[in-house]
C-alpha cells in the first residue's frame, strides 16, 4: 500500500521529469486521500470483474501441476504488485500535477475553473 517513502520517491521523480520544485506535501493527507480514492472508485462492476478473474484463476490453477501452480501464483503476485505500484504512482503524479497548476496560477482555483467553462 502507498506509504511516505513511495510518495517521496514519486514526488522526486515528478520534479525531475517535469522540472518542477513541488515540496512540502502532507503525506498523511495524501495517504488518506488515496485510500478514499480507492474505496470510492471501487464499484460493483469492478468487484464483479475481480470475482470473475478470481474464478478464472482458480480454474486455470486446477489444470496445473504443483510446480506450475506455484509459478502461476508467483506471476500473479508480481502482476498485482506491479499494477498496484503503477496506480499509486499515477495517483501521486495526478496530485502533483494539480499542485503544480495551483503553483503556476498562484493558487487561483476560481479563475482556472471559470476559464475552463
Amino acid at each position: 500500500m502507498i506509504n511516505e517513502d513511495k510518495i517521496q520517491k514519486a514526488l522526486q521523480n515528478f520534479n525531475t521529469d517535469f522540472e518542477t520544485k513541488i515540496k512540502g506535501l502532507d503525506f498523511q493527507f495524501l495517504i488518506l486521500l488515496f485510500e478514499n480514492f480507492v474505496n470510492v472508485f471501487s464499484t460493483d462492476k469492478d468487484n464483479k470483474e475481480l470475482d470473475r478473474l478470481d474464478e478464472l484463476s482458480e480454474k486455470i490453477n486446477k489444470t496445473f501441476s504443483e510446480e506450475q501452480s506455484q509459478l502461476f501464483k508467483e506471476w500473479n503476485d508480481i502482476q498485482d504488485n506491479f499494477l498496484s505500484n503503477e496506480i499509486e504512482k499515477a495517483f501521486i503524479y495526478g496530485f502533483c500535477s494539480c499542485q503544480q497548476i495551483k503553483n503556476e496560477t498562484g493558487g487561483k482555483d476560481n479563475e482556472t475553473k471559470q476559464d475552463m467553462s
